[in-house]
């Protein structure tokens, strides 16, 4: 067995990490602060989790073990899947510790040696050396986590009954105090990954065929994930751990926590990859909340933003909020950096301090050149509009990035959000003081107060609008499964009228 205190050193420190402690953990607590708080019935018991670089799968990852930070969790068992090499099989490296800027994060190796003694978990540290499923975790983890162990497993190819054997072996190990992590993206999509599925329309079809894979996983039907996988040929490739891991998690409830894709945030529908975070939750304390056992797939919107949110920023409060997202959006597109000692340079106030949904739009000459934003209170007002600030700017797949000969024709306009609530009758919607959500399934769009109003639009075009925005039909509004929700904004820009 493995000499005591062996490491694994990291190889993606300063790839798909940064390399310095401070700005990984700096990295790291904002995607946890702009996580989208999920309300859960139950505790977690597994999480499914994305593994590409942070830049693009972070904010994903970091919503579902914003779940767990701060529990009792003592052991987590990672399954990942093997990438580089061919592996027949299971695999845990011989180390006691996995390295990351972070520190050192022991394995649990009684443990793992006890698993080692079946034919079907060996230990080949070639597999491990540049693979990077399981350490992509493991920062995350530590940040959510106090004092935890490891069972990192790397998963390769197994026959149909080793799903079955894998997870009986693993059983005895999953106790109160043990996570489960299946570690994996979704579909990638594209030339570059060999498979193309759809010529066209991929914006709509690819996370069509993302859910059907997740009605499987939420169904805890192993079987029926596994031959969906292999029917369609769909690049899952942490297809297995997956296996494993809904075979674990009998009695849960399987929930999606976050999902976009890559297309999302590059605008690139040619090669996409898609990221979900799914969590496994005890199933005894839902099965009270008919609301929820009839409505699955939808969110308590109506309870999701917390505070008093009537105060409205003042108009000091406003020149802060505007210059602070000018800054923003000239440090970013000259330096690719954000302002730094942000509470301190500006005055902060208790309101811009408060998490609330917020929208920046960018207009040059008057007409839009990018709008992006949180709907939820996902982060603080100030940093919520630092964000999007540089989404609008960069990530908005309508338009190319903002080049720095643009920035003096730009004006700045920010929505600040009250909380979402569901509209009972659309009586309640009033042009011009209301903005829309519309929600069907994991199809959702929306569109902001002013937008009605700038189009001249009656109610009925309003609805039809966010419909379509939604990438659903005009009149979905109509369907008794669409759900519609409204809210007020404080909408405020450099250029006032």
């Amino acid at each position: 067995m493995a000499e005591s205190n062996r490491v694994r050193q990291s190889t993606l420190a300063g790839s798909w990490y940064p390399a310095g402690k401070e700005k990984l953990l700096k990295m790291v607590s904002q995607f946890f602060d702009a996580a989208d708080k999920v309300k859960v019935d139950g505790t977690v018991r597994g999480l499914i989790s994305p593994h590409a670089g942070y830049a693009y799968s972070g904010k994903a990852a970091a919503a579902g073990y914003s779940l767990i930070k701060g529990k009792p969790i003592k052991r987590v068992i990672i399954l990942a899947p093997s990438h580089r090499m061919p592996l027949r099989g299971a695999s845990i490296m011989d180390v006691d510790y996995y390295q990351t800027p972070l520190g050192d994060v022991p394995l649990d190796v009684d443990s793992c040696r006890e698993l080692q003694k079946n034919d079907l978990i060996s230990s080949k540290d070639r597999v491990h050396r540049q693979e990077h499923s399981i350490e992509i975790q493991l920062p995350l983890l530590q940040y959510a986590l106090e004092d935890f162990k490891i069972i990192p497993i790397l998963m390769g190819e197994l026959k149909s009954d080793e799903f079955e054997t894998l997870a009986n072996l693993l059983k005895p190990f999953v106790d109160k105090n043990t996570l489960v992590v299946a570690s994996s993206d979704f579909i990638h999509q594209g030339w570059r990954f060999g498979y193309t599925p759809y010529k066209t329309d991929q914006r709509k079809k690819i996370p069509e065929l993302d859910h059907k894979a997740f009605s499987y996983i939420k169904n805890l039907d192993q079987p029926g994930f596994i031959n969906f996988v292999n029917e369609t040929g769909a690049t899952i490739c942490g297809k297995n751990p997956i296996g494993v891991l809904i075979l674990l998690m009998k009695n849960t409830e399987a929930k999606e926590i976050d999902y976009y894709t890559s297309a999302d945030l590059t605008g690139d529908w040619d090669n996409s990859v898609s990221y979900f975070s799914i969590a496994f939750l005890n199933s005894d304390k839902n099965s009270s909340n008919p609301e929820k056992k009839n409505n699955p797939g939808h969110k308590n919107e109506k309870k999701e933003d917390k505070g008093d949110m009537s105060l409205e920023l003042t108009a000091s409060e406003k020149d802060t909020a505007l210059k602070l997202a000018r800054d923003t959006l000239n440090l970013w597109v000259k330096e690719k950096r954000l302002p730094e000692n942000v509470e301190k340079k500006y005055e902060i106030t208790d309101r811009l301090k408060q998490k609330r949904g917020v929208f920046v739009t960018l207009k040059s000459h008057g007409n839009l050149r990018g709008c992006i934003g949180y709907v939820t209170g996902r982060a603080p007002v100030y940093r919520a509009i630092m964000d999007n600030a540089v989404n609008a700017s960069t990530n908005d797949p309508r338009f190319p990035a903002v080049e720095e000969e643009e920035l003096k024709g730009i004006d700045i306009e920010i929505s600040v959000m009250t909380p979402l609530t569901e509209v009972e009758s659309i009586d309640e919607i009033e042009v011009g003081v209301h903005g829309l959500v519309m929600k069907r399934g994991y199809r959702s769009g929306l569109l902001l107060p002013q937008v009605p109003v700038e189009w001249n639009w009656d109610r009925d075009e309003f609805l039809e609008h966010t419909c379509r925005k939604a990438g659903l039909e005009r009149e979905c509004w109509k369907n008794p499964e669409t759900t519609i929700l409204k809210f007020s904004a404080q909408v405020f820009g450099e250029k006032e009228d």
